[in-house]
């Protein structure tokens, strides 16, 4: 382009500013920014602004922060993309700094987001996440999530819950409901777990594979399989039980089931001593079962003395 005597604009050197980014070109970036110091378009904002992602995908934060320092009006893009920056490194000090020195007009969903995810991934950082939350002009759902997904990583489920329970009518999504059921399920609450699974079958929240999974996980450390397993549906109203869960995965909401699932599908019959049930079900697996599937079998035929598939 260059060498034909095409003028480049400031979009033609953003876009290449970010495919440097995207691809670790340090060489090629360090030579755009030599050539947009030469040019009178160079010190334009928006360039700016691509200057401090590149230098961020390369991993030179200084740089970025000493691009961003030389800006004399930032926006916030400027402000966001360094905050950005920060939080992705763990230096969330520097981020509260800036985005404290932030002018108010700038700040968006964006800042607030951001500063959230960075306080609420930091070890200790779940209260100043909380206050930030608490002090927000507006949110969007991914204000909610993000501190939902914050208290649950921490522990705080009965936080969680109420942030959950008090979620805007209609706006919880299955990001939500996740995180919500995996905390439920990793602090062996199976019930709770499986009243948010309900709930998001009645709002008409479509599961994806990490609900299935999860949710698998959860009947098996529940055993909840009441009337066998051949019917592959709901047998009551408000039940729903292990291979109701495969099916709906697989028939309603066409979700291609991967090992872990099918992992997770032989426990639940394991656990509930359907073992001949464990052994059809392996048997008729379209995928080759991993040794992971075949000792939770093994498992289960010693639990209940089935000795004779043992061998099998």
């Amino acid at each position: 382009m260059l060498e034909n005597g095409v003028r480049a604009d400031k979009f033609s050197f953003s876009l290449v500013l970010k495919a440097c980014g995207r691809m670790g070109l340090v060489k090629e970036g360090l030579q755009v920014h030599g050539l947009l110091r030469k040019m009178e378009t160079g010190s334009h904002l928006y360039l700016q602004n691509s200057l401090i992602g590149w230098y961020q995908n390369c991993g030179f934060i200084e740089f970025s922060r000493q691009v961003f320092d030389r800006i004399p009006k930032r926006d916030s893009v400027s402000y966001n993309s360094m905050i950005d920056g920060y939080v992705k490194r763990g230096l969330i000090d520097m981020a509260r700094e800036l985005f404290n020195c932030m002018p108010e007009q700038e700040k968006n969903l964006i800042s607030w987001n951001s500063m959230i995810s960075g306080y609420a991934q930091s070890e200790n950082g779940l209260k100043s996440a909380l206050e930030l939350f608490r002090t927000m002009p507006e949110r969007d759902l991914v204000s909610w999530n993000t501190i939902i997904d914050g208290c649950v990583k921490h522990g705080k489920l009965e936080d969680a819950r109420s942030l959950f329970n008090t979620m805007p009518k209609g706006t919880r999504d299955v990001v939500a409901c996740n995180a919500m059921i995996g905390g439920y399920v990793q602090n062996g609450n199976c019930t709770e777990a499986l009243e948010i699974f309900e709930h998001m079958l009645k709002s008409d929240i479509t599961p994806d594979s990490a609900t299935m999974l999860i949710v698998l996980s959860a009947v098996a450390q529940s055993g909840r399989l009441e009337n066998g397993v051949a019917m592959h549906c709901y047998l009551e109203e408000n039940g729903f039980f292990g291979i109701m869960c495969f099916e709906l995965m697989r028939r309603v909401h066409k979700v291609e089931p991967k090992m872990q699932h099918y992992g997770c599908m032989v426990d639940v019959l394991g656990r509930a001593g359907l073992i001949e049930e464990a052994r059809r079900f392996i048997d008729g697996m379209p995928i080759e079962p991993n040794d992971v599937v075949w000792r939770t079998l093994l498992s289960a035929c010693k639990k209940y003395e089935k000795l004779n598939i043992e061998r099998q």
